[in-house]
């Protein structure tokens, strides 16, 4: 039997009430996949579930009730990191299959910087434990999805000291210090 890597939208349409149909379909389309154990998800599906069951859906869920489904997900599946090799190799399918001029930076120069990125500078993977670190980030802290996994790759990866603009310079998570690079007075002499 062949294993079959599932997308986001059969686990949105799971708990999705205003597409009964769609829902019967993916509860029994999910239920044979667990039974045969042949379902596979990316890392990927996790987090998007989780951010669209959470922001995008009307009603949206709870969070507590997403972190359930998030946590049952990683427990049934088997879930594929994401990894840097595998952000190269969609950049690279992405300009093949689409090779249009979009306003900004050329994809091929996208690729270039983000190819250097992975060669210069050690990538954490994102793995289901990180997705759902960032699931409580999201619940206990109030931040957005994507902040929280920021967040959550930190600390999972023992890792003090985050440069962003987008958290309040100084603010401190759970051992997970945030630092704005563009505040008035900063210094990198002070972190290196």
């Amino acid at each position: 039997m062949a294993v079959i890597l599932m997308d986001t939208n059969l686990l949105v349409y799971l708990v999705d009430q205003n597409e009964p149909e769609r829902q019967s379909r993916a509860l029994e389309t999910l239920g044979l996949l667990e039974l045969h154990q042949v379902g596979r998800l990316s890392v990927q599906n996790l987090a998007e579930f989780f951010n669209v069951a959470v922001r995008k859906l009307h009603p949206g869920l709870p969070i507590e009730k997403a972190m359930e489904w998030t946590g049952r997900f990683v427990r049934v599946w088997p879930v594929f990191d994401l990894t840097p090799q595998i952000v190269l190799e969609a950049a690279q399918f992405f300009n093949v299959a689409v090779r249009k001029l979009h306003p900004g930076l050329p994809i091929e120069k996208a690729m270039e910087w983000t190819g250097r990125f992975v060669r210069v500078w050690p990538v954490f993977d994102l793995t289901p434990q990180i997705v759902l670190e960032a699931t409580r980030g999201v619940r206990d802290y109030k931040l957005s999805y994507y902040d929280a996994q920021i967040w959550a790759t930190a600390r999972l990866n023992q890792v003090t000291i985050v440069f962003s603009e987008d958290f309040q310079d100084g603010l401190f998570l759970e051992g997970v210090k945030f630092v704005n690079p563009f505040a008035p007075g900063f210094d990198i002499n002070q972190w290196i």
